[in-house]
């Protein structure tokens, strides 16, 4: 049977930003970096910013035509990534872009990823909770 990984976080009010601790190391690099991973289910695959990159001293591997909210078919730089969320799962060489992300964030946590599992987003009793597991389990259907 397949190792289940299941996490959740819970905050004190209801949050429009829903984030997770991570670290992230690249390919090549020594360094790891710590920090919150925004959950982004606009994004197709995950990304670090510009400013992470340059203190990893990443080499891309790749490159490749990326649109966004922002900008549209921009040749991107693509790196091999490992990304441990909340201290409980890994996912290694991951493929993920570089991007400019709002100040003092570091890290979009896409589609790549969520989609490797179940994720739920409740907002009970105005408090936000966030459920994420690896692999996916079952649907979550509130209509049956």
């Amino acid at each position: 049977m397949e190792k289940v990984y299941a996490f959740t976080k819970k905050y004190d009010t209801v949050t429009r930003v829903l984030t997770l601790p991570v670290k992230i190391s690249l390919a090549g690099s020594t360094g790891c970096y710590e920090t919150q991973g925004i959950i982004d289910t606009g994004a197709i695959c995950s990304v670090v910013s510009i400013n992470l990159v340059e203190k990893l001293e990443g080499i891309p591997f790749s490159y490749q035509f990326i649109s966004t909210a922002s900008s549209h078919n921009t040749l991107t730089p693509l790196y091999k990534a490992s990304i441990v969320l909340c201290d409980k799962l890994e996912i290694t060489n991951l493929t993920v872009s570089d991007g400019t992300l709002p100040v003092g964030e570091e890290c979009l946590i896409g589609m790549d990823i969520l989609s490797l599992g179940d994720l739920a987003v409740s907002n009970f009793k105005g408090k936000t909770c966030i459920s994420f597991r690896i692999p996916s389990l079952q649907n979550i259907i509130f209509t049956e």
